[in-house]
């Protein structure tokens, strides 16, 4: 009965539905991760600002306080993806019209979202002016930042993520909520009604995807509209995607250089390290390394038998495994490895006389 006293609600759920479903086709096969991938990409912003404002019974998390959202949205989904239907649905979604319908039920819905956001929020923290606002862009543009981050972990990125360039997802969401903040929930700057600004914000929304979609181009107000607050504030339009600073990489790197190897952590191999680092010892020079075990290696390059001692340690210390010498080290650490092969060698004729 729900859905029938209330069948335009269903219908723009359906379409923010379709819409939303068929966002990520590289996923399709693997159905878990489609599935909440393009779940958060259409939702994440609903439970995010419900959370933010941690009051349940006022903001209520839909996906597990009503069976209608995530209902039609599994059955969308699945219609759309993986039923039989699939491959005609997906064609007929793919008419100019259909999506053109779809793709404004998205913007129909995120307006909506957005004025049922800051009213909440109004009526709560009265006085409060970032709040509101605050947590009306997150529930209009959450899905965007989580489904950038997603696709960026698993090295499909389509272009840079929305944290880092805001598109219109962002600057949409944060322009509307203030706008509608200031014109219509705050007392000094109040000049439109709830209902006024209500239906300006929504023929603002899905009036821009429309004519985008007719134009064939992004009719973008809020780029502009962006750009000139950020030009007053001074804060530079992002492009791009960041790169480390120059000086505070080399630093950064020979920081790690030199740092030294953390002593070795007890381990099965403890015996064995002792053993060829107490043997190592009672055969070199005297002017050789004296340290006992467990002491930092000294500044030089180690030799191979060294760097074998030491290689437990050097696992856990976030330098990285022991430099490899070079062939001028090599020969310069050759005498320990002749004394250390010599005394071997004569350990091993002792043994052979004895027997």
């Amino acid at each position: 009965m729900a859905l029938l006293a209330e069948w335009h609600r269903t219908v723009i759920l359906g379409g923010f539905s379709a819409y939303c479903s068929l966002l990520a086709p590289e996923f399709r096969q693997h159905f878990l991760i489609h599935y909440w991938l393009t779940f958060l990409a259409g939702f994440a912003g609903g439970p995010l600002s419900a959370l933010l404002m941690m009051t349940p019974d006022k903001a209520p998390i839909t996906l597990v306080t009503s069976n209608v959202s995530i209902g039609i949205w599994t059955l969308v989904w699945w219609l759309m993806n993986y039923s039989p239907l699939a491959p005609l649905l997906t064609r007929i979604h793919s008419i100019k019209p259909v999506k053109m319908m779809t793709k404004g039920c998205v913007a129909y819905c995120r307006a909506q979202m957005i004025i049922g956001r800051i009213n909440l929020a109004a009526s709560m923290y009265p006085g409060v002016v970032l709040g509101p606002i605050l947590i009306a862009t997150v529930s209009a543009s959450a899905g965007k930042f989580t489904f950038d981050a997603i696709r960026h972990v698993y090295g499909l990125p389509q272009g840079p993520a929305e944290i880092t360039v805001p598109s219109y997802s962002f600057r949409s969401a944060f322009l509307g909520s203030s706008l509608y903040f200031f014109l219509a929930v705050f007392p000094v700057t109040q000049v439109l009604g709830v209902d006024q600004a209500a239906l300006a914000l929504i023929t603002l929304f899905v009036a821009h995807s429309l004519l985008s979609d007719l134009a064939g181009r992004p009719l973008d107000w809020s780029a502009a509209l962006l750009w000139t607050i950020l030009r007053v504030a001074g804060i530079p339009w992002p492009t791009g995607v960041p790169s480390p600073l120059k000086a505070g990489a080399a630093s950064l790197t020979k920081h790690v250089q030199a740092k030294p190897a953390a002593s070795a952590p007890p381990s099965q191999n403890t015996q064995s390290m002792d053993t060829r680092f107490h043997t190592l010892r009672a055969e070199v020079p005297a002017n050789g390394f004296e340290g006992k075990l467990g002491d930092a290696p000294p500044a030089t390059a180690p030799s191979a038998a060294r760097a074998a001692a030491w290689q437990d340690a050097d696992s856990v210390s976030h330098a990285g495994p022991p430099p490899v010498p070079s062939a001028a080290q090599t020969q310069h650490n050759a005498p320990w490895i002749r004394v250390a092969t010599k005394g071997k060698k004569a350990d091993a004729g002792k043994a052979k006389k004895a027997t």
